[in-house]
């Protein structure tokens, strides 16, 4: 495979297949744990720390079979798991260096433990972005508002993604299909039912019909920081005198699924991560919803610092929310 090859639409929907049975795996694992006591090697810092990285760890094991087939291919494998990047502090990385070693030595040398190992090699390269437990403060207080979501990024851009929503407890399944860099088709699926043991390809193929949204706007400006707050204040001001409200959010994925599904009409972010984002492209883009950063751009999937990003249930709405977030755009 060369780095402008693309996957066939039996290897996409064959990867959506495997990608949705990971998530139904993660998501039954980290509800059964929920209730137990959190692991604090970590010296407290991160409690829930052992928790993603044993759960990243199921991610790898059910995608296996999608590894091995991307690790025969001549293009560089990038596996990228939020949870396993540098934290600084011997006891976690020794623990995480104890899981990866479960690993064949092809699957441990995919694996990167800094986001600008991805940042610099995404074009080049088929990427595993994983993020095991989105909603870590809700998760550890007992919450349903987490989420654990994975995405195939093939040319930089996600192809393939599946998502868990732990809250309305269901699987979202995406692909695009593009060529020469030009979406051609695409397919978004919810499963409500993520107990069904039988998950055909067939089932791909079927529509799925997305409610009418609110006029809600879910948002995560305000909880990184004081000055991320004072950023982010008069806009949130602006929103929420336009829209019916402004609704604070606990997780990014969470939110996205809630801009898939109807309902909330979109969700604003000006202080996350490419891999907060990159499981719920395919979804949002299959279901007809809208993606960027604040300035109207697609995602760019090569940074591995900060991003801002917007999403919306309709162009209109995506409009009105860049033209505030982004004046210059009016």
């Amino acid at each position: 495979m060369n780095p402008t090859e693309q996957f066939s639409n039996s290897e996409l929907c064959e990867s959506a297949l495997l990608l949705e049975k990971a998530m139904h795996a993660t998501g039954s694992f980290l509800k059964e744990r929920q209730c137990e006591k959190p692991n604090l090697y970590s010296a407290g810092r991160n409690p829930s720390s052992g928790r993603d990285i044993d759960a990243a760890c199921v991610v790898i094991k059910s995608c296996l079979p999608l590894i091995e087939k991307l690790l025969s291919k001549k293009k560089p494998l990038i596996i990228y798991v939020e949870d396993f990047v540098q934290h600084n502090e011997r006891e976690v990385d020794r623990y995480v260096d104890e899981k990866i070693g479960q690993f064949d030595i092809a699957v441990r040398t995919s694996i990167v433990r800094s986001p600008d190992e991805v940042g610099k090699g995404v074009l080049g390269a088929n990427v595993f972005s994983v993020d095991p437990l989105d909603g870590t403060g809700q998760y550890l207080s007992f919450s349903n508002l987490w989420a654990s979501g994975i995405a195939l990024l093939e040319n930089g851009r996600p192809v393939v993604s599946s998502i868990y929503n732990a809250q309305f407890n269901e699987l979202y399944t995406g692909l695009l299909v593009r060529e020469r860099n030009r979406l051609i088709d695409s397919m978004v699926y919810r499963r409500s039912d993520p107990n069904a043991k039988q998950l055909h390809l067939a089932s791909l193929s079927a529509p799925t019909e997305f409610p009418v949204y609110p006029r809600l706007i879910g948002s995560h400006m305000t909880r990184s920081s004081r000055a991320k707050y004072l950023e982010a204040e008069p806009s949130l001001r602006k929103i929420n005198a336009q829209f019916d409200g402004v609704v604070m959010s606990c997780s990014g994925l969470v939110s996205l699924c809630d801009v898939v599904a109807g309902r909330l009409a979109g969700y604003i972010n000006n202080y996350t991560y490419t891999h907060d984002v990159a499981p719920a492209e395919p979804i949002l883009i299959a279901g007809e919803r809208k993606l960027s950063s604040f300035t109207g751009n697609p995602i760019d999937y090569s940074n591995a610092s900060r991003i801002n990003i917007v999403s919306s249930g309709s162009e209109l709405i995506h409009s009105n929310l860049l033209t505030i977030l982004n004046p210059t755009l009016k």
